[in-house]
């Protein structure tokens, strides 16, 4: 089905139909296919955790903002640099904590949460600024490589359609 952006739920995207319910938000949308797929923690408090890494990605979303909003590509240059060295480096080093702390593969538990997909999607966002910056961070490069050789997201990501990032 087709809705115009302004007759969504929330009169913004994204949003999904299940059974002629709609969803709107990024996060709840995430937080449902995470407990229909099994990707949300093996238990209560994994699920908590998960959410937590989840949430903190957020945290950084006002300081990505002037990013986009530049249209000087000098003054852009130097927001982006800002915002690695000031922002998403002190986050890195935090999950890098948190992951060796988990002693695993995964930020959580035992096994891939939504946790490590959205994280190592919003990788993406920060690489777009500092190509190089998980290299600093090889924990989280392996996170990423680890998620990223899930077939089912390997196989996404060679078909999607291109965009800027």
């Amino acid at each position: 089905m087709i809705y115009l952006f302004l007759d969504t739920k929330w009169g913004v995207l994204p949003f999904i139909e299940i059974n002629g319910e709609v969803l709107g938000q990024s996060l709840a949308i995430g937080r449902y296919l995470a407990r229909k797929y099994n990707l949300a923690g093996e238990t209560p408090i994994e699920e908590a955790h998960a959410d937590e890494l989840v949430d903190s990605l957020g945290d950084l979303r006002p300081h990505m903002r002037p990013i986009f909003m530049e249209q000087d590509e000098v003054k852009k240059g130097e927001l982006k640099k800002e915002f690695v060295d000031n922002h998403a480096k002190p986050f890195l080093a935090k999950l890098v904590t948190v992951k060796e702390k988990n002693g695993g593969t995964w930020m959580v538990g035992k096994n891939v949460t939504w946790a490590d997909i959205h994280l190592s999607n919003g990788f993406e966002f920060i690489k777009f600024c500092s190509p190089d910056v998980l290299n600093e961070f090889p924990a989280l490069k392996e996170l990423q490589h680890s998620v990223f050789s899930i077939p089912q997201i390997k196989k996404w990501i060679e078909t999607r359609p291109k965009t800027i990032m």
